[in-house]
């Protein structure tokens, strides 16, 4: 394996002390491994610290990968202003980890080209044999699933700061996603705020260990429960805990569409005379591995229609503009979060009228990649 200490130095330019200090790293005790850490992300308050201490851990081979890459880790954390932009950084990093577990994969990150075009994410290269490009894209939740998970934040933060020794929960299955909804609970946030804490320091003085109770959160319709449980043990802070809430899907019917976006998006920076796969992932829970076959049918159906303009739209030249770097596409793949007995975690499509085919061997290890590994 070739070890490199810095992005503008060539593989046979890394020399004994070079290796050395690359040792040193990867034998670091766990402070140091932290402060590691805190350099790349900065501090940042965020999973990502704590995927990055996981994987570091685990992979000799993604330490290696890290510390080559390190200053363009830490830019990108930086750079990143929102969570979710944060969140992008890992699943991004996500990849380089999944590959390197396997001996055959050696990875690069956005490598230099002398075109005018963005580079993919990642060149990989396989078996010492068949190089090929990745490109990455995270297909980010609704503007509604954001605003809840954003309302619930709010509501987990405040009320595990009142004395207790409860635990609560909202049941919300009887729910609709909808504006109306949302704007209901976001308005009279202070109101179910007040409510629950009241709720909580009252029946902590009747519940029994062990115990539990279910209230109606009042101005809801009757449909929001809250869920209070007197816990066996006493915890240390004193204060009330967060058991995982039933929550409402915002679905708004329009999910394939960030799919088709992605592919739209990311097509054009695939490379010509190679084998490029674009990898798809979403934290969503109204996302599914089945929106992206269904909008592959449906790019497929406006091509036979021969809707030129929809694809003017999209920034081609007409269709003709969008099927010429279609050939460069070998496969899309979308990294489920979720395993199924009945179905492989993963959902690799394949574009049977590429240039160049995924292998089968490949198709098998991206197909399963990461079950069982993410965090």
């Amino acid at each position: 394996m070739i070890l490199c200490c810095s992005e503008n130095r060539k593989p046979e330019q890394v020399n004994s002390a070079d290796h050395l200090q690359l040792r040193l790293i990867l034998t670091l005790k766990p402070m140091q491994s932290e402060e590691q850490i805190e350099y790349l992300t900065k501090g940042r308050n965020h999973p990502i610290a704590t995927a990055l201490k996981y994987w570091l851990n685990s992979s000799e081979r993604f330490a290696e990968f890290v510390w080559r890459y390190r200053d363009k880790i830490r830019k990108k954390c930086t750079n990143a202003k929102s969570f979710e932009d944060l969140e992008d950084v890992r699943f991004e990093l996500e990849i380089p980890y999944l590959l390197l577990m396997d001996q055959r994969f050696e990875v690069e990150y956005e490598k230099q080209s002398n075109t005018i075009h963005r580079m993919p994410d990642f060149a990989v290269n396989f078996k010492n044999q068949i190089e090929f490009n990745i490109e990455v894209k995270r297909i980010r939740q609704a503007d509604l699933s954001q605003r809840f998970d954003e309302w619930m934040e709010d509501v987990v933060t405040t009320i595990s700061m009142v004395p207790s020794n409860l635990g609560f929960s909202l049941d919300m299955t009887h729910i609709d996603g909808t504006l109306n909804f949302l704007t209901q609970i976001e308005t009279k946030k202070k109101e179910i705020l007040r409510f629950i804490e009241n709720t909580i320091r009252k029946e902590d003085t009747i519940l029994r260990s062990g115990s539990s109770s279910e209230h109606l959160i009042p101005g809801l319709d009757e449909k929001v429960i809250l869920h209070l449980t007197k816990l066996k043990y006493r915890k240390e802070a004193g204060l009330t805990s967060y058991h995982m809430t039933v929550e409402p899907l915002f679905y708004t019917q329009k999910e394939p569409y960030k799919f088709a976006d992605a592919i739209f998006e990311k097509i054009t920076q695939m490379v010509p005379g190679m084998m490029n796969v674009l990898v798809c992932s979403t934290t969503s829970s109204t996302h599914e591995r089945e929106d992206l076959m269904y909008a592959i049918r449906s790019i497929n159906s406006l091509m036979k229609k021969k809707d030129d303009d929809f694809f003017a739209r999209k920034g081609f030249n007409g269709i003709s503009g969008f099927l010429d770097p279609t050939k460069y596409l070998s496969g899309v793949l979308f990294k489920g979060i979720w395993f199924n007995a009945s179905q492989p975690p993963n959902l690799l499509w394949c574009n049977s009228k590429a240039e160049h085919q995924i292998p089968d061997d490949l198709q098998v290890y991206l197909s399963s990649m990461g079950y069982g590994k993410r965090i």
